[in-house]
């Protein structure tokens, strides 16, 4: 494991891959984010700065863990110690090659001593997890007849409490076998809830000639775009 203090001009940093395996890249945004300290390692990257807008210290963790077994329950105690011994919220994101439950996996082998190893060193660090939208299985083999969830973001509780409506989201995978993730304290507006009509409504004798009346007594003066959405609530506030 390797420790430097960062030059204040980097935006990004790096750890080798060995072969074909490994290597890590971590970039951020100058403007946002300041580098005090980088801690390298060949399976992790650990970039440490203060957050501009507010003088936080946070320490991201970007993790690419082994395949096998053994050499990944060595590397949840060094993580585990290093986030005990460095202050500062946390955020550990990447391909921890685990999965905490049977359901994180679809016709692949659940060996439940492997994730009762992953889900103790998440309690030990005192990490917690976002609820992962988009996509269900992170890790898709073999033209997706197996799949995995491997790629996850856990946080400290202090940065769960700090953002709790913070989202993550699995994206497509359409040039790896692994979908990339995506971390966001911002809200995220999905826009209207969708109106639902169900087929059993029309089947209420008098359903249409209601309809047709009830459109017709609807004004609205203005956009296209904003008059179909504003009829489309209307017509939810009509069916309660």
């Amino acid at each position: 494991m390797q420790i430097y203090i960062s030059n204040p001009q980097d935006v990004h940093i790096y750890v080798d891959a060995l072969g074909r395996s490994g290597g890590l890249v971590s970039i951020w945004n100058p403007s946002l984010f300041e580098c005090i300290e980088v801690i390298r390692n060949q399976r992790f990257l650990v970039v440490r700065g203060k957050l501009k807008p507010t003088g936080e210290i946070i320490n991201v963790v970007n993790v690419y863990a082994y395949n096998a077994p053994g050499a990944r329950r060595v590397l949840w105690a060094e993580l585990t110690h290093l986030r005990r011994s460095v202050q500062g919220m946390w955020v550990f994101g990447g391909d921890f090659n685990d999965v905490r439950e049977p359901a994180e996996r679809w016709n692949s082998e659940f060996v439940a001593l492997n994730a009762a190893y992953f889900n103790e060193f998440i309690e030990e660090a005192e990490l917690v997890e976002y609820h992962m939208g988009g996509r269900k299985f992170t890790f898709h083999a073999d033209n997706g007849m197996h799949k995995s969830k491997l790629d996850r973001f856990l946080v400290c509780t202090s940065f769960r409490d700090k953002w709790p409506s913070a989202s993550v989201v699995a994206l497509s995978n359409v040039v790896s076998d692994h979908c990339p993730i995506l971390m966001t304290t911002v809200p995220i507006d999905f826009g209207p809830i969708p109106c639902r009509i169900f087929n059993s409504w029309l089947e209420i004798p008098g359903i249409l000639d209601f309809i047709e009346q009830a459109m017709a007594s609807f004004r609205f003066d203005g956009p296209a775009d904003l008059h179909l959405a504003t009829k489309l609530k209307w017509i939810k506030g009509m069916f309660g």
